[in-house]
């Protein structure tokens, strides 16, 4: 058999000619080979033939039975090409999209963490987890799978495009006039998208925090006997946000139905156009024609192909919007930083001296509220998850800068300290607090609720910066301190002590995970803890629930102590 290639005999075929015959080639019929030398290359090769055979042949005819089988040969062989490259294009984009989702997850977490106690004033926990959810899974839809075929649809469109200009330049302006229509409406379509996009997001995520407080608070709910008041308002909520995605398909569904109505507007003209260039000799052969047209047309379903996942990553690009806007906030008090000194041996002395503090006022988040939504429009997804990722706060509790302090021996010394909480700062809270606290001494501060004996303690760990005035530990200034030393070495049980949906081993062991068993359990006799924990099911590997809800108030405190 011999391989039959056009314009392969021809001595004076033009350049143009030939690189034209080669792209016709390559785009709709790949080499064939056949013995029969009664026939030209031409005839065998005439890239419009697919076309030609169902448009001239008889269908009873032989020649369109060979000719036709032929072709299903070659689109057999397309077809088995389309499947190896299909699945490497699949499998690489899902790849790439589940080894970015688990660091995008990793890092938010991270940066949750790493905030501070007056930046979870400003942002409710339900929130924060229902964003890492829901956000999360849409960027996931939007990079996927999805940017595979979104990638692909362009380039199919580009490239039909520009076969459909090699065969007859007029034909295909004709129809090209379509492309602006067609961009005119995806872009009203992304527009009306994005915005109630944001909006159903912003509901969503208000519902998730409705729903994780009243299960975390389930007794106090249902002592007060409102169960059915946090229904309501997590149905409340849920409403808002069902309305925003009802007008997303109101307007995808009129915007989709109008697309299509210009395509079949202009495949008409395209054929009444066509039909007029071959009956004065422009083309030479109807095949020519439905290959002009069928391009063409082939773009414009590619158009409407790819508006949907335009749309899943549009829905991406704001969802991430979020996620990056947490991970790049950088807490005033970094506790990942490595800045301040070392404590090494602290006496335990500790001195408030003229502290003055006042919290941040949340008037700046209602400010920034609609010039965020604006910044959330114009910024892709990826922008807005590496934005919370990259966060550096000032005190970093992921740092290693500081100075170490080994040896406590625990003087703490107050000195003129001044503090305003970051959302009221029109209370004074601290307003010049002198405290020294010597080593081993057991000291309790009285007095009405509000005036600051919780704040003293957040603020000997860093939790928030005084205003003025100075905080030491045997002499150090806590914020020379390494935050993560500064805060392994002061123990602190809440009155209302947080627990993890956990074992209670891992519960204590948090602090220190490297504690032994045989250590656990004396601490735990230290703290009137051991007995009723090996009272329970499994001793110190029973699950206490999400929030300690399973244990009673004081067994919660003694597992704190412990810890």
């Amino acid at each position: 058999m011999t391989r039959i290639h056009p314009h392969l005999e021809g001595e004076n075929t033009d350049v143009a000619s030939k690189k034209e015959d080669i792209l016709k080639n390559v785009s709709f019929t790949p080499p064939i080979f056949d013995t029969d030398s009664s026939k030209t290359s031409e005839e065998i090769y005439e890239p419009s033939r697919i076309s030609n055979v169902l448009i001239l042949y008889p269908p009873e005819s032989p020649e369109f039975r060979k000719q036709a089988n032929e072709n299903v040969y070659i689109f057999l062989g397309l077809g088995g090409a389309a499947i190896i490259v299909t699945f490497f294009q699949f499998y690489c984009f899902q790849t790439v999209c589940n080894r970015l989702i688990a660091r995008l997850r990793t890092e938010y977490v991270r940066s949750l963490i790493r905030q501070n106690a007056e930046w979870f004033d400003k942002n409710h926990s339900g929130i924060l987890t229902s964003t890492l959810n829901e956000n999360i899974e849409r960027i996931q839809e939007g990079i996927g799978d999805k940017l595979g075929v979104l990638v692909r649809g362009l380039a199919m469109i580009t490239a039909a495009i520009i076969i459909s200009f090699i065969y007859e330049w007029r034909l295909s302006l004709i129809m090209l006039a379509m492309t602006p229509f067609s961009c005119a409406i995806m872009a009203f379509q992304s527009k009306k998208m994005e915005e109630s996009t944001m909006k159903e997001l912003n509901d969503v995520a208000q519902a998730g925090a409705i729903a994780e407080e009243s299960i975390m608070g389930v007794r106090t709910v249902q002592a007060f006997n409102g169960q059915n008041e946090m229904v309501n308002r997590y149905k409340h909520e849920l409403t808002k946000g069902k309305k925003y995605s009802i007008e997303t398909s109101y307007w995808s569904g009129l915007l989709e139905g109008f697309f299509f109505f210009m395509l079949y507007t202009f495949l008409g003209i395209g054929i009444l156009y066509g039909g007029y260039l071959l009956k004065v000799g422009v083309f030479s052969n109807p095949g020519d024609v439905f290959i002009c047209i069928m391009t063409q047309l082939l773009g414009a379903y590619f158009v409407g192909l790819i508006s949907p996942h335009l749309m899943v990553l549009l829905n991406a690009r704001v969802a991430a919007a979020v996620i990056y806007e947490t991970i790049d906030t950088v807490p005033e008090i970094d506790v990942y930083s490595n800045q301040g000194q070392i404590l090494t041996n602290p006496k335990g002395l500790i001195e408030f001296k003229n502290v003055h503090f006042r919290y941040p006022s949340a008037y700046f988040v209602g400010l920034i509220s609609p010039h965020l939504m604006v910044l959330l429009n114009a910024r892709v997804a990826a922008a807005v998850i590496y934005e919370t990722i990259d966060t550096v706060p000032e005190t970093d509790v992921y740092s290693n800068q500081g100075q170490q302090l080994t040896n406590p021996k625990g003087m703490i010394e107050f000195k003129n300290v001044h503090f305003r909480y970051p959302s009221r700062k029109d209370v004074k809270v601290l307003n010049g607090l002198n405290l020294t606290i010597y080593p081993g001494q057991t000291v309790a501060l009285v007095g009405h609720s509000g005036c600051g004996k919780s704040t003293s303690v957040g603020l000997l760990t860093r939790l928030y910066e005084a205003e003025s005035g100075l905080i030491t530990i045997d002499g150090m200034d806590v914020r020379e301190i390494n935050i993560q030393n500064l805060r392994h070495i002061v123990g602190i049980v809440q009155q209302e002590p947080t627990l993890f949906n956990d074992t209670i081993a891992e519960n204590i062991r948090i602090s220190n995970p490297q504690i032994t068993e045989q250590r656990m359990i004396e601490v735990c006799k230290m703290a009137n803890a051991h007995e009723f924990i090996q009272n329970l099911p499994k001793s110190y590997d029973t699950l206490i629930g999400d929030g300690g809800v399973q244990l009673s108030g004081g067994q919660k405190q003694r597992i704190a102590i412990a810890r």
